[in-house]
């Protein structure tokens, strides 16, 4: 794979232990009762790591706090629980009031040894609630950032994902009810959509229901006017921090500071940028699906490449 940015700029910019680093931070504040953000403010910031954490510690320690590292100080584990449990009102909040799809993919990764490139194996990555604790925040943040790009009126990429095909969906339910016999309601009813994924069976047909329905949405893309994001029930979105970088994240990033800290508001320059981010939009898009479908077929070669040496074998499975 070929980072976005030079691995020296990205070790420059990266967020490091015990290290001051300049950082675009959104500082929200959040009723605690029951997860409810009631105002958001985004600014230029310094940021000191005073721990590196990783998904493991952190999902242990939401299992069992009496997990964490020896040196986790008290008062690092309080923080800790505390931005649990509020995410987790958060999410549940967001469940209730934007009926998001709640759609648990997985992951499969081929694992390869740095030095020989060998392929040492095959893991399948589920999205566990570590995972989930940095998303609550990222859409958080996202969320806050395109709403001010549409208050003041600045030029902006923005994520959207229409609504489905009531054509697709049909086809999509008789799928279910001919290969699975599960009847799936009206699919173009957000409420009974969310209702049908959150009952799906937790099984082995799971994987090949969700993979169909996937199929049956409309592709997420880029564009310069703000939409409807379907899939997350949001009306206003756009992508300003993620776990990836992403070149539509610097564009928002430019825009808000040519506009905002500069005070730069030149009509004529706002109609320029205009023009330039519908291009970079369609861009980003183009790109993007390129390497989903690049990813995919290197991801298919390797795993071929991984069970060749299984030739000859049987094995049981379901298809």
């Amino acid at each position: 794979s070929l980072p976005m940015l030079p691995k020296k700029l990205t070790a420059q910019i990266s967020l490091k232990a015990n290290r001051d680093s300049n950082a675009h931070s959104v500082i929200f504040t959040i009723r605690e009762s029951d997860g409810k953000i009631l105002k958001s403010e985004r600014f230029h910031s310094v940021i000191h790591v005073k721990y590196r954490m990783n998904f493991d510690q952190v999902q242990a320690f939401m299992a069992d706090p009496e997990s964490a590292p020896k040196e986790w100080k008290t008062n690092v584990k309080r923080n800790l629980a505390k931005l649990i449990d509020i995410t987790r009102k958060m999410r549940r909040r967001r469940r209730e009031t934007e009926e998001y799809l709640a759609i648990e993919t997985s992951e499969i990764r081929v694992l390869c040894d740095e030095a020989t490139k060998q392929i040492t194996g095959i893991e399948r990555k589920v999205q566990r609630e570590a995972d989930q604790l940095v998303e609550e925040c990222m859409l958080a943040a996202n969320s806050a950032v395109a709403n001010e790009l549409i208050e003041r009126k600045i030029p902006g990429i923005f994520r959207v994902h229409p609504e489905p095909d009531p054509e697709k969906m049909d086809e999509f339910s008789f799928f279910m009810e001919k290969s699975f016999h599960i009847r799936t309601g009206d699919l173009m009813n957000r409420t009974n959509c969310c209702r049908f994924l959150e009952k799906l069976p937790d099984d082995h047909r799971k994987p090949v229901i969700v993979s169909n329905f996937l199929r049956s949405l409309p592709r997420a893309s880029y564009l310069e006017e703000n939409a409807l994001h379907y899939g997350l029930g949001k009306y206003r979105y756009a992508h300003f921090t993620s776990p990836i970088r992403r070149y539509p994240d610097l564009v928002v990033h430019r825009m808000l500071r040519k506009y905002v800290f500069a005070h730069d508001q030149d009509a004529s320059a706002m109609k320029r940028d205009s023009e330039w981010i519908a291009q970079a939009a369609e861009h980003a898009s183009v790109r993007e699906r390129c390497a989903q479908e690049a990813e995919r077929d290197v991801d298919d070669m390797k795993k071929a490449q991984y069970m060749e040496q299984y030739v000859g074998r049987t094995y049981t499975g379901k298809i």
